[in-house]
């Protein structure tokens, strides 16, 4: 009895999925069945594609019909078929093999072929940039040197210096270091002879608690000061402080975020904006350039600094009185001929003097008001 015209030849030839063995059957069991399930699938694949193109010829099909309906294989488990690619051994004690488990075995050792090229090839290309690495750090070194940061002579028009990550990420994880070691000379050194600061891992401050930041490098603080100096006013004069002020307000400036105030989730304040209100008030005290006056001011300077990197808002009327209260006892010990001489060096422990800052002048303290000279630019040199 004929087919319908619209007997699917396609699908009547694909084999059905694989399905478990009988209970019992080992390896050898499972290839001897398939492979005469391929046998019989196959003659059954010859008697229904010849029926398909006699259907399709103008002969007609006369007395052919479709072979059986396919049988699906008997599967192999994972480890059965790793067993197969491993083992050429394995394959002879239990084969022959159907084709499909050949065929899926061969692209595992193609696969398998594939990546240890890849890998040696990998290697190779490392062991040649190792050599080409070698071979640069061998080479000779006369006629190599290049200017890096080429400046006129005069310092007073020398370019500014560029600050390196290094102190950025300092500051960034509250490493806080010397004023003195963010002057110009300094920042240059650790530019162009960064092997001469010292430096260390940390392990880096916690941003979030969905983020767990590894570990970074700051300057080593205890290990620089035994050639940068420590914390101590001798390193500096008014034009110097100004100097490394400013190099340390435009760190902040890089690592603070931007505030804006057209927008309404913008801060209003950052360390950044806090710090440059506190240069600009020292700066602008009367007599800055004056030496004699520096040591006077510049131990309140340092506990105020520290209160502002410790997320402090600026508070002139506070700077006026803590500044006028220094002035005043200076003028009246010297009144009184009591004034030590002037001894340029901070006060020691700052992280001591830093904590103590927070406690207010005396309630009867005088307030003095300073006549303000406006900066155009805060830069300057010692």
């Amino acid at each position: 009895m004929p087919l319908p015209a619209d007997f699917d030849i396609k699908a009547y030839l694909t084999v059905p999925h694989d399905v478990p063995a009988p209970f019992g059957f080992d390896l050898q069991d499972k290839n001897a069945e398939n492979v005469r399930i391929q046998k019989d699938n196959k003659l059954s694949m010859s008697l229904t594609r010849a029926y398909g193109a006699a259907r399709d010829s103008a002969a007609g099909i006369g007395e052919l019909d479709v072979g059986l309906p396919l049988l699906p294989y008997y599967e192999y488990s994972d480890v059965e078929k790793a067993r197969l690619v491993a083992s050429a051994h394995m394959i002879t004690q239990t084969g022959p093999l159907p084709l499909h488990l050949s065929e899926w075995i061969t692209d595992r050792h193609i696969e398998t072929e594939a990546a240890e090229t890849a890998e040696k090839a990998k290697r190779k290309k490392e062991r040649a940039d190792k050599e080409t690495e070698k071979s640069k750090a061998t080479r000779p070194i006369f006629g190599t040197q290049r200017l890096k940061n080429p400046h006129l002579v005069s310092s007073s028009i020398a370019p500014a210096p560029t600050i390196p990550d290094l102190f950025h990420m300092s500051l960034h994880q509250k490493h806080y270091f010397p004023l003195h070691w963010w002057t110009d000379k300094i920042v240059r050194q650790a530019v162009e002879l960064p092997h001469t600061i010292p430096s260390e891992l940390v392990t880096a401050a916690q941003t979030s608690e969905l983020v767990a930041l590894g570990s970074v490098r700051v300057v080593s603080v205890a290990k620089a000061m035994k050639t940068l100096g420590e914390d101590d006013i001798s390193y500096l004069t008014p034009g110097l402080w100004r100097q490394a002020s400013v190099n340390l307000l435009q760190s902040l400036k890089k690592l603070c975020v931007a505030v804006d105030s057209n927008d309404p989730l913008s801060p209003s304040a950052t360390h950044a904006t806090e710090y440059e209100k506190h240069v600009r008030f020292f700066a602008n005290l009367p007599d800055f350039e004056d030496l004699s006056k520096f040591p006077v001011w510049y131990p309140i300077e340092v506990l105020l600094r520290y209160k502002i990197l410790g997320d402090a808002l600026f508070d002139r009327p506070h700077y006026e009185t803590r500044v006028g209260v220094a002035f005043s006892t200076h003028e009246h010990m010297q009144l009184l001929g009591l004034a030590p001489a002037a001894r340029l060096g901070a006060p020691p422990g700052l992280k001591r003097a830093a904590d103590e800052a927070g406690a207010g002048p005396p309630n009867k303290a005088p307030t003095v008001s300073f006549s303000f000279v406006v900066l155009p630019k805060l830069n300057g040199n010692g």
